[in-house]
C-alpha cells in the first residue's frame, strides 16, 4: 500500500482542522442560544405570579429546541459538505496536476457534494442511521424540556428554602450565562440548595452540546462512507484515536489505526474526537496519471469509466 505523501497529509490535516473549527463554531452558538433563551425566561419569571409555573418553562423549552435544531443542522451540513467537497477538489487537483481538464466533472462533483451533503444530514436528522430510529429534533427536544426542569426544579427549591428574590434573581442570571456558570462558587450553590441541584447547575446544556458535537462526528462519518461517489479512489480509511486524557476509551484506542472499507466504517461514539484519513491503494501519481489518461481517453480505464456513468443521480 503506497504511503501518503506530505502534500495529501496536508489535505487531510486542513479537513480535520476544518471540522474542529466548526464544532467549535456551532458550540459558541449553541451556548449563545442558551444564554438568550434563558434571559428571556428570566423576564418572564418576573412577570408571573407563580414562578414555578410549568407553562413558562415549555415555552423556554420550545425556543432552545427551535434554536438548537437549526444551528446543528447548519453545521452538520457544512461539515458534510466540507468532507465531501475535499474529496471532489482531490480529483480536479490531480487533474490540474497533469494539465488535464474535464468542465463537466467538475460540475458534475460539484452537484454530488451538495445534493448528497444534503442528503445525508437529512438522513441523520431523521434517525434512519441509527437502530433506535429517533430523530435529531426527538433527541434535541429531550434535552430541552430537562434543561426547562432543571431550572424550575432550582426555582422550586430555591423557593422553598427562603432564598429571596433578589439571590434568587442573581442565581438565575449566573445559571442561564454559560460563561458565569462555569466559575459560580459549587458550594454556595450547594450550601442553599443541596449537591443534586448543584449538579444540575453546571449542566444546563451539556445534553444539547454532547449532541451537537456527535452530529457533526456522524455526518462526516457519513460523507466518508459516501465518498467514492465523488472520489472513485477512496474505497478504505483508516480510523485514527486522539488519545485524549480521560476522554478516549478503551474501544476508540483498540481501534486506532484499524482499516475500514467504507461499507464497515462503523460510527463513533457519542461525544466521540475519533477521525478517519484516507487509505489508497495508488500512489498520488499514480491516480492522477490514471485520471489524465481517462479524460483523454474514456476507453482507457473501463474502472473510472464504470464510476462516471454509475455516480449518484441526484
Amino acid at each position: 500500500m503506497a504511503k501518503l505523501n506530505d502534500y495529501l497529509q496536508g489535505r487531510e490535516n486542513a479537513l480535520r482542522n476544518a471540522t474542529l473549527q466548526l464544532t467549535s463554531d456551532q458550540e459558541k452558538e449553541i451556548l449563545q442560544a442558551y444564554l438568550k433563551s434563558g434571559e428571556q425566561l428570566i423576564k418572564k419569571i418576573a412577570k408571573t405570579a407563580d414562578p414555578t409555573k410549568r407553562a413558562v418553562y415549555m415555552d423556554y423549552a420550545y425556543e432552545i429546541h427551535r434554536t438548537t435544531t437549526n444551528i446543528i443542522k447548519k453545521y452538520s451540513l457544512d461539515a458534510a459538505v466540507t468532507t465531501l467537497d475535499s474529496q471532489s477538489l482531490l480529483m480536479l487537483e490531480m487533474l490540474a496536476e497533469k494539465g488535464a481538464a474535464k468542465e463537466a466533472l467538475g460540475f458534475e462533483l460539484n452537484k454530488l457534494v451538495n445534493t448528497r451533503g444534503e442528503k445525508l444530514v437529512e438522513s441523520l436528522i431523521r434517525g434512519n442511521l441509527y437502530k433506535d430510529g429517533y430523530g435529531l429534533s426527538e433527541r434535541i427536544w429531550k434535552s430541552s424540556v430537562t434543561a426547562g426542569t432543571n431550572i424550575q426544579s432550582i426555582v422550586a427549591g430555591a423557593l422553598a428554602n427562603g432564598t429571596g428574590a433578589a439571590e434568587l434573581s442573581k442565581m438565575l442570571e449566573a445559571y442561564v450565562d454559560p460563561a458565569v456558570r462555569r466559575t459560580w462558587d459549587f458550594y454556595k450553590i450547594e450550601g442553599i440548595l443541596g449537591k443534586g441541584y448543584a449538579v444540575q447547575w453546571k449542566n444546563l446544556e451539556y445534553n444539547a452540546l454532547r449532541l451537537a458535537r456527535t452530529t457533526i462526528s456522524h455526518s462526516v462519518t457519513q460523507s466518508w462512507k459516501e465518498s467514492a461517489g465523488v472520489n472513485p479512489f477512496i474505497k478504505k480509511v483508516k480510523w485514527n484515536s486522539v488519545h485524549a486524557a480521560g476522554r478516549t476509551c478503551d474501544v476508540c484506542i483498540s481501534m486506532d489505526g484499524n482499516i475500514y472499507t467504507l461499507d464497515e466504517l462503523p460510527f463513533d461514539h457519542p461525544n466521540g474526537l475519533c477521525y478517519m484519513t484516507h487509505v489508497f491503494d495508488e500512489s498520488m501519481d499514480q491516480m492522477a496519471d490514471r485520471l489524465a489518461g481517462w479524460v483523454n481517453n474514456p476507453e482507457s480505464d473501463s474502472e473510472l469509466e464504470t464510476w462516471w456513468h454509475s455516480r449518484p443521480q441526484d
